[in-house]
């Protein structure tokens, strides 16, 4: 569901999906050398056991949207390997976060820019991500983010409405 070229080697492509769940749906990252474009080779496809709306590659790393209905996470994953650098989520800024319906923190996009990742948290506002090191992301600010009690007070009911709301 989301197409992207590592802005840093645009011979590297990564194609990742579903974007929502889909029980018995195979989810992950498909690594692709397009170097020719003719004639395009698959490097690596790595399985994932969430989701992945949208995604950012830079550096060689793919940072992928991980809903997993859990924590939510931003996703480091080193696309030359497969292995997962690290994470980040809102459960680690302020644990209140896992209080809070994951509909109303649910990581839906991302980009990155040198050392610095923004990530759209739907209603918890987007969120800035020190990068520089992948295997320890960091958040450093937020833009719009809520006090994270108030959305967790939300019934079920009130907060999947909420999540469907334009801000």
């Amino acid at each position: 569901f989301d197409v992207k070229l590592d802005a840093t080697d645009p011979t590297t492509l990564v194609v990742v999906g579903p974007a929502n769940p889909r029980p018995g749906a195979l989810a992950g990252a498909l690594v692709v050398d397009v170097s020719d474009p003719e004639a395009p080779v698959e490097r690596a496809f790595y399985e994932t056991s969430y989701p992945i709306h949208n995604c950012f590659v830079r550096d060689g790393v793919a940072y992928l949207t991980a809903n997993d209905g859990d924590r939510n996470p931003l996703v480091l994953l080193d696309v030359a390997t497969g292995d997962e650098l690290g994470r980040f989520s809102l459960v680690d800024v302020d644990e209140t976060w896992g209080e809070v319906p994951t509909p109303l923190r649910s990581v839906h996009d991302v980009f990155v820019r040198e050392s610095t990742a923004f990530v759209a948290l739907w209603d918890a506002g987007t969120w800035i991500v020190d990068v520089s090191d992948p295997t320890a992301p960091r958040g450093i600010g937020s833009v719009d983010a809520p006090d994270p009690s108030a959305l967790a007070e939300l019934s079920r009911e009130r907060a999947r409405r909420e999540s469907t709301l334009p801000p």
